[in-house]
């Protein structure tokens, strides 16, 4: 029986391994052979060992990885060796040119001494992976955060030395260290080791790219691996990229550079059509032009409105060069664009469209600056808003186009200030609260708001708004269940005055009002005689005209009241100078003089003047708090305090005092004017008997006192 120590038979595979050892060492003493020279200078990269790298980015393809720890039989070892001898001597052959290595970095060789320990980085920063489809830039920044080497002291179970493994001996002794090896740690445990080279410029997949784990055997496959072809081309290519060598880099170079001046230019066009994009809009002017007037071919011709846009930027071409060679480029090219259709429509092929023409003056352009302008607003928005609370506000309204329109307000609090902002405009195709509802929801959703963080509600007091069962404030309150409603005061003011106004002596007063306005706007012979009259007691070089009265705001009639009868203005001594002249005028028609003598008698009425001054107390009260109500930083404490005491001031203003403040403007005016006889009284009015019924035996009866009866009234 044979002993233990007795040692094994080599096998086919080593006794090879051995004698390509020694054919290498041969062909390294003899004296014939060339030596290789490591400066630095302009050339091609050859293929060469990965000793000398430290970085870059991979693309592994998906080929079989084929591990160093499947075991092969001796005679598929030999035939694998003997196919490595002759492509290693092929590779000899190509050494023995010494152009080839004129372009090679120099090596750096680092002795036994001066091996002081291999580089530590930090493992969660290093990734052994990139994207299929990622750039040169990129893999170049990968292979440079490599090598991650660990010690003992960061992974106690190593399986190798690391002078050994970490470094490639030399046959004078030199260590060359081994940049392209990389090992990943986790919990201070190896799990593999990669080849950064061939994960970022290899074609094919191996052990290195995917993770080696041979730890038994992981000198040898080091070893095999530096020496294969596909990590020699991988080293090759990243020298090639990393020295920016690359065919296609030079090819393209020249592209690449025009490419990226057209994106600066086009970024400079854009610039100034957003900024005038945001004039426009700010100014609140249209865009757009009739027609074929915004056509580009058409640009030249002066006599054409391009509309706003086009003809400030036409202006803008004047003094800006970019933008003029810009748009000379745009004509020609619409120009030659016509003519093509003209010539495919003469024949018979029919075309229509632009082309492929990128102008930047469309109006799909404008469309995208619209949109991105608004997107952008709203990011701001919801940005500001963040995760506080907020109020909203819903209104709706009937747009020129019959389409009804939801305006959608938020208010929130940033940097101590409070903010009111437009967030939407919606059409309505669902008027009941429910709809509206949804409608909000689907608004909140789109702008990413919490429906859940509003804090306050304000509506009008339509049923649909309003109603605690079926209204907005109802289906709010149930997803919402804290928040606080507040009918809109404004809103409630605003009904309050309207219906204060439909008495039917303010009726006739405020309709007098509008008479007057229309009456002497509506004719420039009659605006003439204004006109003399105010430059002859005024002096004004500003035109004052007298205001007409809306249907739905009251503050048109308060405009309207105070440029009679304000202290301020107080044209009514004006008002009756200029109706006077005209009903002694036979420069006018009958029809004209008689409703001119008509308003004049109107106007000298004591009733009129005693509603008015009436009125000119209670706008005096309420008027300022209206405003402050729709003022977009609107304090609540302060909005509560101006209602609570305006309602005392209503309560507190004196009839008789209004009414000796009529007569004293009565007598004044007459004084001042010969023609007008303004009355200081009340007239007896002829009462309005109604027919009686039969069986009927009760009689109207009418107060005694005219001025009772104006109180009543």
């Amino acid at each position: 029986m044979e002993s233990k120590t007795t040692s094994k038979e080599k096998g086919g595979a080593q006794k090879m391994r051995e004698k390509r050892s020694k054919e290498l060492e041969l062909a390294g003493r003899d004296p014939k052979q060339m030596k290789l020279s490591f400066s630095v200078a302009g050339g091609i990269h050859p293929r060469i060992p990965v000793d000398e790298v430290s970085a870059g980015p991979s693309a592994p393809s998906s080929r079989p990885v084929v591990s160093v720890e499947d075991e092969v039989s001796p005679q598929a070892e030999e035939q694998v060796i003997e196919e490595e001898l002759v492509s290693e001597r092929r590779e000899q052959a190509q050494m023995n040119d010494p152009d080839v290595f004129e372009d090679l970095p120099e090596l750096e060789c680092i002795t036994s001494e001066d091996m002081s320990g291999s580089v530590i980085n930090d493992p969660s920063e290093i990734s052994f992976s990139l994207p299929p489809a990622c750039s040169i830039a990129e893999k170049i920044n990968f292979v440079e955060k490599h090598p991650f080497q660990p010690t003992r002291t960061e992974c106690a179970d190593l399986p190798f030395q690391e002078a050994d493994f970490y470094y490639r001996k030399k046959s004078n002794g030199d260590l060359i260290k081994r940049s392209w090896l990389s090992c990943k740690i986790k919990d201070r445990k190896l799990e593999a080791f990669f080849c950064s080279i061939c994960i970022a410029f290899s074609n094919s997949s191996s052990s290195f790219t995917s993770g080696c784990s041979n730890f038994r055997h992981c000198y040898q496959a080091a070893n095999k691996h530096e020496s294969s072809k596909s990590h020699s081309d991988a080293v090759s290519a990243y020298f090639t990229m990393k020295t920016n060598r690359i065919i296609d880099t030079l090819l393209n170079q020249a592209q690449v550079s025009r490419r990226k001046k057209e994106i600066l230019q086009n970024i400079e066009l854009l610039n100034r059509i957003f900024n005038i994009v945001k004039l426009l809009g700010k100014q609140g002017l249209p865009f757009r032009a009739h027609g074929t007037n915004e056509s580009l071919y058409n640009l030249n011709n002066i006599e054409i409105n391009h509309g706003n846009f086009l003809e400030i930027v036409l202006l803008l071409s004047q003094y800006d060069i970019p933008l003029k060679n810009h748009l000379d480029k745009c004509v020609q090219d619409s120009e030659k664009r016509k003519q093509q259709l003209k010539d495919r429509k003469t024949s018979g092929k029919h075309s229509t469209g632009r082309g492929s023409l990128v102008t930047f003056l469309s109006n799909n352009t404008i469309k995208k600056v619209f949109a991105a302008i608004v997107q952008s607003m709203k990011n701001l928005i919801v940005s500001e808003i963040g995760e506080k609370g907020f109020s909203v506000q819903v209104d709706s309204t009937q747009d020129v186009g019959i389409v009804d329109q939801a305006t959608v307000v938020v208010r929130y609090v940033q940097d101590e200030a409070i903010k009111e902002r437009l967030v939407a405009i919606l059409p309505v195709k669902d008027a009941t609260g429910k709809g509206f509802h949804e409608l909000l929801m689907s608004c909140f959703d789109m702008l990413g708001l919490d429906f859940q963080r509003i804090a306050g509600e304000s509506f009008d007091g339509a049923a649909n708004m309003r109603s605690a069962y079926v209204g907005l404030r109802a289906q709010i309150a149930n997803v919402v269940p804290d928040v606080v409603y507040i009918w809109c005061y404004s809103h409630i003011l605003n009904l309050c005055v309207s219906d204060c106004c439909q008495v039917l002596e303010a009726k006739n007063f405020f309709g007098l009002l509008n008479r007057l306005a229309t009456f002497i706007g509506d004719s420039h012979k009659r605006m003439n005689i204004w006109k003399d009259q105010l430059d002859r007691r005024h002096g004004q070089e500003k035109l004052l005209k007298l205001q007409k009265i809306g249907e739905t705001r009251w503050w048109a009639k308060e405009k309207a009241l105070n440029w009679i009868f304000g202290e301020k203005h107080s044209l009514y001594f004006d008002t009756l100078e200029v109706l006077y002249v005209i009903s002694q005028s036979n420069l006018f028609e009958s029809k004209t003089t008689s409703e001119a003598s008509s308003l004049f008698h109107n106007l000298c009425q004591f009733r009129i003047i005693l509603t008015a001054n009436i009125f000119l107390q209670v706008f005096d009260v309420i008027g300022p708090v209206s405003k402050y109500l729709q003022t977009s930083g609107l304090d609540f404490k302060v909005a509560w305090q101006m209602v609570e005491r305006a309602v005392e001031q209503l309560k507190k203003i004196d009839f008789n005092n209004l009414k000796q403040k009529a007569e004293h403007f009565a007598i004044k005016t007459n004084e001042l004017m010969d023609e007008s006889d303004v009355l200081n009284s009340l007239e007896v009015e002829t009462m309005l008997r109604k027919k009686r019924l039969a069986g009927e035996s009760s009689h109207d009866e009418r107060p005694e006192d005219e001025m009772q009866c104006f109180r009543a009234s």
